[in-house]
């Protein structure tokens, strides 16, 4: 009786369904458009929840159901022309669905009320861009589909406007002819095709982004990153696409009510498939989200669970039981598709800032009862014990081993998990602060770099990954109920398969294919999980190390910096007439980009610079011993350093007359060219063959040595004298090339990652586009071509200087370039000496970077790690190590102040006050742990 009741109500839901699918979206498509603009201008004047609330929901379903909608109509066309059906005399449904199709592609356009909802939304241009292109080739199609024979609503007249095109009709009928024989061959691909090769193309997306995801965090190549971003776009469309195509199947089956062919199982394969792809919705464990944004987002991603399993769950009912023979595989996959996706939205929810937030709050602590405490009236503090905590040491001095690394890695989890409300803004405490920096007071940079990877590396894992989901006993049961789903689903399909016969020997193969890759991602992610640093952390026995030494092998971050020039930026232009077309279409700025990406360098950052840049950073730490004195430290942009120097004040000019951004690339500019007027000649020998005077170049003659012809390459044995000529002592850094490479890495910041030094720069392109125009005047009348930079930048260096700054030289002008203020400062700081003046500069350099740090957003920082990581997120966390940042509390409650109405008891409260102070200083310890800081805990 039950099952009876359910297949009317199932048939009354699917006639419905049937008749009103397509014009009720179109009606809820219409009805989201007037509420977006009616009630999108009321989000500014009110807080009232109903109109945010109504607002958020038309924004997100517009875009929705005029896809669904075309989707539909789209399919309605397709399967028209598979069946070679006519439009029924008299009926003009199809005129009509060409029509509406319009209206939907107008409908995504939105009202100009409302682009966004959150500024976040405007990051995700190119899927809109994306989403453009696909919709604009649907409503072609459409339209196509019925032009224009049996349209008559394609356009007003079109009797009027055949008998003037009559001398041409030959020409448009021939091109017509050509048009439908094409458009034949590619629906009929189309048909036959469609949902099979949606389904390989989705098992092929999540083979990529269990592969390659992993290797964001380890590299800067841009293929990679942009191979998992399509991967990342496409996966969840694909998959959805695909349901809905067999959901659409289903439908119009159940509508015609048709019973499946003898000897057909295409329907028991389509049910089969779709939980498939419902595991797929759920990703792989290596990626949830491919920025920081996608977390806030979901909400959507639960709504979009909701509507599949909706969508799956019609699927497999509309075959369960009496037609599917492959019903129990299909529900075995459905349990552990369901799991898997509702572990991505949950780690989504989990990886969103808010929530992450909350994660880091420990429990509410009431503390003890006021009221019983006010009656003791005073504490007894000599009834207070001090303990001693005590953890592994790791020396400064020794290698690192792999004892050590797993001391490391334990000591980067406990740090990550005081540090992690970094990201979110809250602050941490002075014991906290303290507790940091005497650990890395007394460690190396080298254990301090790799500190700082490992800790990165949780955060990676923590806001892009599954793990947060996994690893626990939930996430243990469920998973270990997903692969057993997945193993029973396996054996299940082999047995029914070996019994029946079934008729498509590819569907076989299909859902093999299927099977294999799941139970193959499933391996991978089990071992994945098996050798990560979380794993990795909670082995404590003996046998442990041996898995300890395989996953502390790999590398947790690129370890490269990107480089570029501003002398290189102005030399190596596009040309005139590309720049123009680039302006005019308002592509200037990804041309810029483009050029800069085509002639920028990567290096690998060297143990000597990590070794320069936590001497630096270390010195400022032991000289701000207070909270104070670490935010003067922390405000100071260059002027610290220089302060070092007998000369400080003939260069202080630099720091405080401009703002940072024009600082630094006066900096800059200075650096590169006092650099390259240092760098030997490149011309050929005119006298021996002076028709190869612009041919002998190491580029022209050994384009494959490019980049490579340098004195280290060609003589290697030479490398280590080379770096110790400058100040003739082996343990002194090279101050040329540290200064070179942070000059280089600050400026391509500037130019190729605004968003990750905006709070420091300021209007920083009006002072750039100066700098370049200025330079590219000054190049081109000193006729400097593309490989003679040594030679521009000591053009530029023999032009006539006074004591005057350009801006005093050229009087009311509104020009903001800094390139021959740069030219006295590099005057200027080469009288200091060869060996001084790098020095100088690089100190210099360490505080620029540092300044930008520190000012940078924490939760851009927390973005680098998935793109191969940055050297100044980094600089941003090991100055927080240090106790050099802002994030701390100034003012702390102190628990030994007694409030006292009567001013007679004020000394006898300082008296006691400092007697406590003086204890607890005497009970410190005066050596130092190197782990953590052996820190006085009272009880």
């Amino acid at each position: 009786m039950s099952g009876y009741i359910f297949n009317v109500l199932l048939d009354g839901f699917k006639r419905v369904w049937q008749s009103w699918n397509l014009r009720g979206c179109i009606a809820l498509s219409l009805g989201m458009q007037a509420t977006l603009l009616l009630l999108s201008p009321w989000r500014k004047l009110t807080r009232r929840k109903v109109i945010h609330a109504s607002v958020w929901m038309a924004y997100l379903l517009c875009d929705w159901i005029a896809a669904v909608a075309i989707g539909l109509i789209t399919k309605n066309k397709g399967d028209d022309a598979r069946d070679h059906k006519p439009p029924k005399e008299g009926s003009h449904e199809a005129e009509f669905m060409a029509f509406w199709a319009s209206f939907l592609l107008l409908h995504l356009g939105g009202p100009d009320t409302i682009t966004s909802y959150a500024i976040e939304d405007n990051q995700f241009w190119f899927r809109h861009f994306t989403g453009l292109v696909v919709q604009l080739v649907s409503t072609s199609y459409i339209f196509y589909q019925t032009f224009p024979k049996h349209n008559k609503l394609w356009i007003p007249h079109l009797t009027i406007l055949d008998s003037k095109a009559h001398p041409c009709k030959f020409i448009v009928n021939m091109s017509g002819y050509i048009f439908n024989v094409l458009l034949d061959g590619f629906k009929r691909v189309w048909q036959s095709w469609n949902l099979r090769g949606c389904i390989a193309l989705s098992l092929g997306m999540q083979a990529t982004l269990l592969l390659l995801s992993p290797w964001r965090k380890l590299t800067r190549r841009k293929v990679i990153h942009a191979s998992v971003w399509m991967a990342y776009l496409l996966c969840d469309w694909i998959a959805a696409v695909a349901i809905g195509l067999i959901t659409k199947n289903k439908g119009e089956d159940a509508r015609d009510h048709k019973p499946p062919k003898e000897g057909s199982h295409e329907a028991e394969f389509m049910a089969f498939w779709a939980s498939f792809l419902l595991l797929h919705l759920g990703g792989p464990d290596t990626i949830t989200s491919y920025a920081i944004e996608d977390n806030q987002f979901w909400f959507r991603h639960f709504t979009g669970l909701v509507v599949q399993l909706v969508s799956t769950s019609y699927i497999f009912c509309q075959t369960f039981p009496k037609h599917n023979k492959l019903w129990i595989p299909t529900a075995l996959v459905f349990v552990a598709g369901t799991i898997k996706y509702a572990e991505r939205t949950r780690a989504l929810f989990l990886s969103s800032l808010v929530r992450f937030g909350r994660s880091v709050l420990s429990k509410p602590d009431p503390g003890p009862d006021y009221a019983e405490a006010v009656q003791k009236d005073t504490v007894d503090l000599q009834r207070r014990t001090w303990v001693e905590i005590k953890y592994p040491e790791v020396s400064p001095n020794e290698k690192i081993d792999w004892d050590s690394r797993i001391k490391l890695l334990k000591v980067a989890n406990r740090l990550f998990k005081k540090f992690k409300g970094l990201i979110v803004g809250y602050l941490l405490s002075s014991k906290d602060r303290e507790w940091s920096r005497s650990f890395f007071l007394s460690i190396n940079a080298s254990q301090a770099f790799k500190l700082i990877a490992y800790e990165l590396n949780f955060i990676y894992d923590l806001l892009h990954t599954k793990v947060v989901v996994v690893r626990c006993q939930v996430g243990y049961i469920f998973r270990f109920i997903g692969i057993s789903s997945l193993l029973g689903a396996f054996m299940a399909f082999r047995s029914i398969e070996k019994k029946h016969l079934f008729e498509k020997e590819f569907d076989i193969k299909l859902s093999y294919a299927l099977l294999f890759g799941a139970l193959a991602f499933d391996a991978v992610n089990l071992l994945m999980l098996i050798f990560c640093d979380w794993t990795t952390i909670a082995l404590t026995h003996d046998w442990s190390k041996y898995i300890a030494l395989f996953v502390l092998k790999r590398e947790r971050w690129s370890g490269s910096i990107s480089q570029h020039d501003m002398i290189s930026y102005c030399l190596k232009r596009p040309h005139k007439w590309l720049s123009w077309f680039a302006d005019f279409v308002h592509l200037g700025g990804i041309l810029d980009k483009i050029c800069i990406l085509l002639y920028s360098r990567t290096w690998k950052v060297s143990k000597e610079l990590e070794k320069f840049i936590f001497d630096q950073l270390r010195t400022k730490s032991l000289t701000a011993s207070d909270l104070k004195a670490a935010m003067e430290a922390c405000s100071q942009r260059g002027l610290w350093a220089l302060m070092q120097t007998s000369s400080s004040f003939k260069l202080k000019w630099s720091i405080e007359a401009y703002e940072y951004a024009e600082s630094l690339m006066l900096w800059h500019l200075a650096t590169e060219l006092l650099y390259q007027e240092e760098q030997p000649d490149k011309k050929p020998p005119e006298s021996c063959w002076p028709w190869l005077k612009k041919k002998m170049t190491p580029e022209s003659c050994w384009p494959w040595l490019k980049n490579k012809m340098t004195p280290e390459y060609c003589f290697p044995y030479l490398n280590k004298k080379e770096k110790t000529s400058e100040s003739g002592n082996e343990n002194q850094p090279n101050h040329t090339e540290i200064c070179k490479q942070l000059s280089d890495y600050m400026f391509h910041l500037v130019v190729m990652q605004p968003a990750l030094m905006a709070p420091v720069l300021g209007n920083w392109q009006i002072a750039f586009q100066d700098t370049c125009a200025e330079a590219n005047r000054f190049f081109t009348e000193k006729n400097i071509k593309k490989l003679q930079q040594p030679d521009g930048c000591r053009k530029v260096l023999e032009v006539k200087t006074s004591n005057f700054r350009q801006a005093v030289v050229k009087g009311n002008s509104k020009s903001k370039s800094v390139l021959f203020d740069a030219c006295i400062l590099a005057k200027q700081v080469k009288k200091l000496g060869v060996a001084d003046k790098w020095m100088v500069m690089s100190r210099v350099w360490v505080e620029l970077m540092s300044y930008a740090a520190i000012k940078c957003l924490p939760n851009v920082h927390a973005q680098q790690p998935s793109r191969g990581g940055e050297l100044l997120t980094f600089v941003w966390l090991l100055m927080y190590h240090l106790g050099l940042g802002t994030q701390f509390y100034e003012h702390e409650r102190q628990t030994d102040i007694k409030i006292d109405d009567n001013p007679q008891n004020d000394n006898v409260g300082q008296r006691n006050q400092g007697k406590n102070n003086a204890a607890a200083a005497h009970s410190k310890p005066t050596s130092r742990c190197t782990e953590f800081s052996k820190f006085n805990c009272c009880h």
